[in-house]
């Protein structure tokens, strides 16, 4: 398997977001909306991190779209990045293909 460096920046809806990845934080993974930053703790399990940056691109997401209600986007975010990641984690292929249908 080619060994792939953990992602620098990304662009979410148009909008470019850096990523930092620290060596101690609070949490496993924070973002600035403001700034357009998502920080990464880095030391933890490849699944939690994972799951943690597709947790906070889905706030950006819902940041950018003008999803507001923070408890309750919260809890949607924690519930979606993790549904992502296990039918991702299950299913490579179909996210290949995905991939190739967006990129050709």
């Amino acid at each position: 398997m080619k060994y792939l460096r953990k992602p620098t920046s990304i662009i979410i809806l148009n909008q470019q977001f850096k990523i930092e990845w620290v060596d101690a934080a609070e949490t496993h993974g924070c973002v600035d909306l403001n700034k357009c930053v998502i920080q990464m703790t880095k030391g933890f399990p490849k699944g939690t991190t994972a799951d943690t940056l597709l947790h906070e691109i889905i706030h950006a997401i819902n940041h950018v779209m003008g999803i507001s209600d923070a408890s309750t986007e919260e809890e949607f975010t924690t519930r979606l990045s993790t549904g992502l990641c296990t039918v991702w984690k299950h299913n490579p292929k179909v996210f290949e293909w995905f991939h190739k249908q967006l990129t050709t």
